[in-house]
């Protein structure tokens, strides 16, 4: 009876978050900075634990974890989507390239970082890979911070263009990222064939992602109709992310592998892409609330681990951002880039879902202070950023004067 009632609560916070949304355009800013980010899924999701009423108690969570799979699948074939020719075309080279080498370079220096300290304090594999796995959920941005800086005031200018144009894709950079380290700490006697090199892990999960890319290319070239579509896109999404999950791999890189192939082999994307869209965010809901049940709070240690990753993570895009400098035009460069990148969202708690989905089985309390830790991180980040982007913006000029009260 009581994992029939955690299922119906569910179902119904479920419904609810997916008729309501994530925020509500007419609520007061800091309001909406909260609901951004999801994280009050994530607080019910918790309260709804084995750590919390209970409601969703272990065997249930474990009876749901295709649910979790399902979500991580289709975030990634979401993101992946967003590589279709004509959507591209309309991006600057030089400002994808700026987008993707700021990500790079903040990876470089948080990797580098943690494996030093790592090394230095004698910590174990598996904190080591957690460490290299927070560099690369770190390295990235997500639009959310943006969109409801742009929501509130006008908005117009080249920096304004650059930072949506990085906080939409550098994903890729952290998605490539978080696969390598996935597949160096791979572990030697799983999957096919025993121990398998780092390259040959990521070429499986490349050609998995390939493999569902070319599948659901090929049942929908006759057009199904919308229901048969949905059908398809879960169908495939829950393939995908299962495979590579089953292989221990990342389920997020291989269904945002899958994406880009269908964006860009497809007949039809932008009408895969709308049906994707349309049912977002009630898997997302799902996927939050059962991530939420999933976390666990590890103690007061975990409060220094915040604060270092928000205040090391920013210094890390202020890098990166001074590094891509040069790669842009002159009239667009902008030593604030960094900064105007400081917010994160849902990309970056579906990254530590899929590590912790992956690492769940050695389980420990290292597994446990990475996901708090991001969490909690990430949800400041996506506090704090709005306000910051705003300030780099309006320094820009690129915001207009009679707004700030917005």
């Amino acid at each position: 009876m009581k994992a029939l009632v955690g299922a119906l609560a569910l179902g119904l916070v479920g419904l609810l978050g997916a008729r309501f949304g994530f925020r509500e355009q007419a609520a007061p800013l800091p309001l909406r900075l909260v609901l951004s980010t999801g994280t009050q899924y994530l607080l019910l999701g918790f309260l709804l634990g084995p750590h919390g009423t209970g409601l969703l108690g272990a065997d249930l969570l474990d009876a749901l974890s295709p649910a979790v799979v399902l979500g991580l699948g289709w975030i990634g074939l979401t993101f992946g989507m967003q590589f279709e020719p004509r959507a591209l075309s309309v991006v600057d080279p030089d400002e994808l390239a700026a987008g993707l080498l700021q990500a790079a370079v903040a990876f470089a220096l948080l990797a580098g970082l943690g494996a030093a300290v790592s090394l230095r304090a004698g910590w174990g594999r598996e904190a080591t890979l957690l460490v290299l796995a927070g560099a690369a959920v770190a390295s990235i941005s997500t639009p959310t911070g943006l969109a409801i800086v742009f929501g509130s005031a006008p908005v117009a200018g080249s920096l304004s263009r650059l930072l949506s144009v990085a906080g939409s894709l550098d994903g890729a950079v952290g998605l490539a990222a978080l696969a390598a380290v996935l597949a160096l700490g791979h572990p030697s006697g799983a999957g096919v064939g025993g121990a398998l090199g780092i390259a040959r892990w990521l070429a499986v999960s490349v050609l998995l992602g390939v493999f569902a890319g070319w599948l659901l290319v090929s049942v929908t070239r006759r057009r199904p109709d919308r229901q048969e579509l949905v059908l398809f896109l879960l169908g495939l999404a829950l393939l995908v992310a299962g495979a590579l999950a089953s292989f221990r791999l990342s389920a997020l890189f291989g269904a945002a592998v899958a994406g880009a192939f269908v964006a860009r082999l497809s007949p039809s994307p932008r009408r895969i892409q709308e049906a994707l869209v349309r049912w977002e965010k009630p898997v997302h809901v799902v996927f939050l609330l059962l991530s939420g049940a999933l976390l666990r709070w590890p103690g007061p240690a975990v409060v220094p681990l915040v604060a270092a990753y928000v205040v090391l993570r920013a210094a890390a895009k202020v890098a990166g951002g001074l590094a891509a400098q040069p790669v842009l035009p002159s009239a667009a460069r902008d030593r604030g880039m960094g900064l105007g990148l400081l917010a994160q969202g849902g990309l970056s708690i579906a990254m530590a879902v899929s590590v912790r989905h992956v690492l769940a089985p050695a389980g420990g309390r290292a597994l446990d202070l990475f996901f708090a830790t991001v969490v909690l991180g990430v949800a400041l980040s996506e506090m704090l950023g709005p306000p910051i982007i705003r300030s780099v913006l309006a320094a820009r000029g690129e915001v207009s004067d009679g707004t700030a009260g917005a």
